[in-house]
């Protein structure tokens, strides 16, 4: 109940957003049209789009390494940040949104959860790691820029210029993945935000469905995993970089399989260009898998 719940919650604050942003709105006090992202993917899509606009300054509210923000809680220092943004960037993940917006209500809200092309759902509840999907993050790409024409207009000739730029460096990236991977990959995925790389990448991918705060997995669930792979002669694990890789090793022992860690720009360096260098390291990664 409680999925449903943070789901509906989502969606309205999605139609709110939606519906307020056709006006353009006030800078702060020192003249400068202020955005806060959420979290480290919104902040490099907003790094892109902003580039070269007058008066205008993007920051982050969350530390660059924090994660997902699925059972985030908000510190003092966050909500600091926001005192005086003229607007905030959600991801479409975090469930202290309620609490941001009763909070601050005239702070506008732009949510690229709006637009999804690719979303995968699970027992009717929406993989929120969409920006792995170069269409989707294309898509939350385009919307963003939209809505920050309409509430700063003076930088609308910036914000087109740099979104355009960035969108047909996505869309190379995307035609060299579509060249890469004319054969499907079958493989077995530890990490849920992993899943989307299987649209551009063309990945047959069974997902092992983890907690988020405990990866463990029971003996039972591990030892079907072991009978699966060797069934379908899957020979391919995928994990996240930096993530705990004691079920992926004990399975891979077993199965003769490789392990493969992937980017999911979940955390990151603050550049610009990072979206597509990690996208870059990830198709590298892909094309070396040996079945």
């Amino acid at each position: 109940m409680k999925k449903y719940i943070g789901i509906a919650i989502c969606f309205i604050l999605m139609l709110i957003t939606l519906t307020g942003c056709g006006t353009t709105i006030e800078t702060t006090d020192d003249g400068t049209f202020k955005i806060v992202s959420s979290f480290y993917p919104t902040y490099i899509m907003l790094l892109n789009i902003t580039e070269g606009a007058q008066n205008v300054s993007v920051e982050n509210m969350t530390s660059n390494n924090v994660g997902c923000l699925h059972d985030y809680t908000l510190t003092t220092t966050d909500l600091i940040k926001l005192e005086k943004a003229d607007v905030f960037v959600t991801s479409g993940v975090e469930k202290f949104m309620v609490k941001i917006s009763s909070t601050y209500p005239e702070l506008m809200i732009i949510n690229p959860i709006a637009e999804i092309p690719n979303m995968i759902m699970e027992e009717g509840e929406p993989n929120y790691h969409m920006w792995l999907d170069l269409t989707n993050y294309m898509a939350q790409v385009r919307l963003i820029s939209e809505e920050l024409i309409k509430l700063n207009p003076e930088n609308r000739d910036v914000y087109v210029t740099k979104t355009n730029e960035y969108l047909d460096e996505l869309e190379d990236l995307q035609e060299k993945a579509k060249q890469a991977f004319t054969t499907t990959r079958k493989c077995v995925n530890f990490d849920e935000a992993i899943e989307y790389l299987k649209y551009d990448m063309n990945l047959d991918m069974y997902t092992v469905k983890t907690d988020h705060e405990n990866n463990g997995l029971s003996a039972e669930t591990v030892s079907n995993i072991i009978d699966y792979m060797k069934q379908n002669n899957i020979k391919i694990i995928l994990t996240a970089k930096g993530s705990n890789n004691k079920n992926a090793n004990v399975i891979a022992a077993e199965t003769g399989a490789k392990i493969y860690q992937l980017d999911t720009q979940i955390t990151g360096n603050i550049d610009k260009d990072e979206y597509i260098t990690a996208m870059d390291y990830n198709i590298e990664q892909i094309k070396s898998m040996e079945e």
